[in-house]
């Protein structure tokens, strides 16, 4: 439970506050910050539903778990790291 509070208050730091200095920044960095928050809500919402599906009802095999943990892993944290790099071609300062 605890988690799941820090949790909300991430998602909430991403929808609201990190996202409004993103739009004040101006340029690109809107675009590329509503891309990656968005990337890391979903795969970060995804990993506590594999979890209830996997190890709380027991519906999907352990190689299935890892699998699909093994994918969540690679957007979450490779696909972020290329689309966020992908907008230091405007320049880190719209970052």
């Amino acid at each position: 439970f605890f988690g799941m509070c820090w949790f909300l208050h991430i998602i909430f730091a991403l929808g609201k506050s990190w996202a409004e200095s993103a739009k004040a920044k101006g340029g690109d960095s809107a675009s590329v910050y509503s891309k990656i928050a968005g990337i890391t809500v979903i795969t970060w919402f995804c990993y506590p539903v594999v979890w209830v599906f996997a190890e709380g009802f027991g519906n999907f095999s352990v190689t299935f778990e890892v699998l699909i943990y093994g994918v969540l892993d690679v957007i979450s944290k490779a696909v972020f790291g290329l689309i966020l790099m992908s907008g230091a071609s405007t320049g880190y300062e719209s970052i």
